[in-house]
């Protein structure tokens, strides 16, 4: 396995690079995010990246095939706003959790305040929040949801997603703790990537 110009290469990793999913260069990289697709197979999404400018760099299919869609090098969109990493781990500062109830208690309907949530949060130091789309990898799997509860991945799923991750880690000198799924991030529906093993 070797990484060159951003595109990783080896036998489990197949390049379905799409341009139009990269957003500009990524100066560093602070974060892995897990997803799911909402769909049972790679084709859906693989044909939707055609025309799309929202993706992840990675999707690994049922049978644990992974496809490289944009290089690690540069930004995808794949985020989306981020909640308030210290209201999560109870750690913010006076001024802050006041800020925070201030835009909860104020006008606005719930995407606009989680909007004035999500800029507060990246005034931030990146050890301060969640990671963003300048800062982060996206890693796709494959999987449905039905009244929105997300299936569990194929064991395939799991073993490829455990070696991509642990590969990432390697060469961005990144700790496990910066793996994240998707929801914990960012307001997504709670099941997706909850049963992703990594």
């Amino acid at each position: 396995m070797k990484i060159v110009e951003g595109m990783v290469y080896g036998s489990r990793i197949l390049n379905y690079r799409y341009p139009n999913l990269e957003q500009g260069e990524m100066l560093q990289v602070n974060g892995i995010i897990l997803h799911q697709t909402n769909s049972r197979s790679a084709f859906p999404t693989l044909l939707a990246y055609y025309w799309r400018d929202v993706g992840a760099h990675f999707l690994i299919a049922p049978g644990g095939m992974i496809y490289q869609t944009a290089r690690i090098d540069r930004i995808c969109h794949h985020v989306g706003m981020i909640r308030s990493m210290c209201s999560t781990t109870h750690s913010c500062s006076p001024d802050y959790d006041k800020a925070v109830k201030s835009i909860m208690a104020g006008s606005g309907n719930r995407d606009e305040k989680r909007m004035a949530i999500h800029k507060l949060e990246m005034q931030k130091p990146p050890q301060l929040r969640y990671p963003i789309n300048m800062d982060s990898i996206g890693i796709e799997v494959c999987g449905a949801s039905e009244n929105g509860v997300y299936e569990a991945p194929t064991a395939a799923q799991n073993n490829a997603t455990t070696w991509l991750v642990d590969m990432l880690l390697t060469h961005l000198s990144l700790k496990r703790v910066q793996v994240y799924k998707h929801p914990n991030v960012s307001y997504k529906e709670p099941t997706e990537a909850s049963l992703i093993e990594f």
